[in-house]
């Protein structure tokens, strides 16, 4: 790989871990909602909206439900269509209700289980940094800090890449990782002021990882790999230099037992 091929696989990289960052955020943010445990985390109620259709007209909120939120354990389905969602924005008698079609749901909590009792998918908005880190600073301060902070961090980055060989393939991956991952909360932060977490990993209900998402992943797998490249440095030698002597004038030291015979005779 030579440099402009280097360039090349930073960028798409790059591009890559910001596409999945801001895609499934934005799921997230459609799809999720969790009256939180800290409330400094959001900012109010965060609802999500299903349109039902004329074709479901006469089925069961719970069955409707059930089906439209996919992943979602039937006794959670059943405790989001009793006590979190509205139909038209009144509370339904019961989830056995039957919609009528054309009604509009608004669902005001919600989880995913991915793993019972180790993942879930759970929505919060994180106005700090990682375990957060000055989320009960104020907006004039702690916004521009992060911003300021990113920035700084990315071009830190692309002075550290442009001094990277080629053949430093783990440090190329790292660095293009971290970017992506960086840029995918800055985005966050330019937009809204907060950054949007929606990863939940935890030990049954004893032991919990901060919530995170697909750019903190990115992030911690880049640094993870830039430490097992400072630990175990690659010693490629290229063939030319391996060919090639150190020294001319040991040119002849290095010749063949049989053609320094050949030369003396």
């Amino acid at each position: 790989m030579d440099e402009k091929g280097k360039y090349l696989i930073f960028a798409i990289i790059v591009v890559v871990a910001i596409g999945a960052d801001q895609a499934t955020k934005l799921w997230a943010d459609a799809r999720l909602a969790n009256r939180l445990e800290h409330p400094r985390l959001v900012d109010g109620p965060h609802d999500f909206k299903i349109d039902v259709p004329a074709t479901a007209a006469g089925t069961t909120l719970e069955d409707f439900l059930r089906a439209d939120l996919s992943g979602t354990p039937d006794a959670e389905v059943k405790e989001i269509a009793r006590r979190y969602t509205l139909v038209n924005g009144d509370r339904p008698t019961s989830p056995t209700v039957a919609l009528a079609g054309n009604e509009t749901l608004t669902v005001q909590n919600r989880q995913i289980e991915v793993i019972p009792d180790y993942f879930h998918f759970r929505y919060t908005r994180n106005p700090g940094a990682a375990f957060s880190f000055l989320a009960d600073a104020g907006e004039s301060v702690r916004r521009p800090f992060f911003i300021i902070v990113s920035l700084i961090a990315v071009i830190v980055i692309f002075f550290i890449l442009r001094r990277t060989p080629p053949d430093r393939r783990l440090l190329i991956l790292a660095l293009s990782l971290i970017v992506g991952g960086a840029v995918g909360n800055l985005i966050d932060r330019f937009a809204y002021g907060w950054v949007i977490d929606f990863i939940d990993w935890h030990f049954k209900r004893d032991y919990t990882w901060p919530t995170f998402n697909i750019a903190d992943a990115a992030i911690t797998g880049g640094i993870i790999m830039m430490a097992i490249d400072m630990l175990f440095p690659g010693k490629e030698v290229a063939p030319e230099a391996a060919d090639k002597p150190a020294d001319p004038e040991l040119a002849d030291a290095t010749e063949p037992a049989e053609d320094a015979a050949d030369k003396a005779a």
